[in-house]
């Protein structure tokens, strides 16, 4: 699963941890999607971040643990949407092992919506 924050300076970050290494067969995909934007992909499993700045992609071994902070804006964002999955969760329908058969658990550490407030 890949969700992009924005950072300070106007590049959008997505931390992964997937469980083999895709970064260079998934990176295409993103670069003809968000041709227009600059982002990076971090896979910190491994230490392999693919960098795209609107007209060149490089894939590269990196640690990225001095990123920058987050934009306000998406910090915003991120409390508009904890608060719209809070609210729109019926709580007697909540269901936790059906939400870990369409997402694994292991994944919830990236989503927006499990992080701690």
């Amino acid at each position: 699963m890949i969700r992009f924050e924005l950072l300070e300076g106007g590049i959008y970050y997505s931390k992964i941890q997937p469980d083999h290494n895709i970064i260079s067969f998934i990176s295409p995909h993103f670069k003809n999607r968000f041709s227009d934007q600059n982002w990076i992909i971090h896979d910190t499993k491994r230490k392999i971040a693919s960098l795209y700045n609107t007209k060149k992609m490089l894939l590269s071994y990196m640690d990225l643990s001095n990123i920058p902070e987050l934009h306000s804006d998406e910090l915003k964002f991120q409390a508009l949407w904890k608060n719209y999955y809070k609210h729109i969760a019926i709580k007697n329908r909540i269901n936790p092992k059906l939400q870990k058969n369409f997402m694994p658990k292991r994944y919830w550490k990236n989503l927006t919506e499990k992080k701690p407030d």
